[in-house]
């Protein structure tokens, strides 16, 4: 299996693999944000229904 041409292009992206981490942490922390952001719509939303049916 280790002769496959796959295996061997893996090896350069194991090697940049700490890089692609830092890459892809402030992926996470717009993800996140963007979650939080929906939750606090979504909170809102539900709060002016209630108010509405009030």
């Amino acid at each position: 299996i280790a002769c496959h041409p796959r295996d061997i292009e893996v090896a350069p992206v194991d090697e940049a693999a700490p890089v692609v981490d830092d890459d892809v942490h402030p992926v996470i922390a717009a993800d996140a944000t963007a979650v939080i952001v929906f939750f606090v719509i979504t909170f809102m939303a539900q709060v002016n229904a209630r108010r509405s049916v009030k």
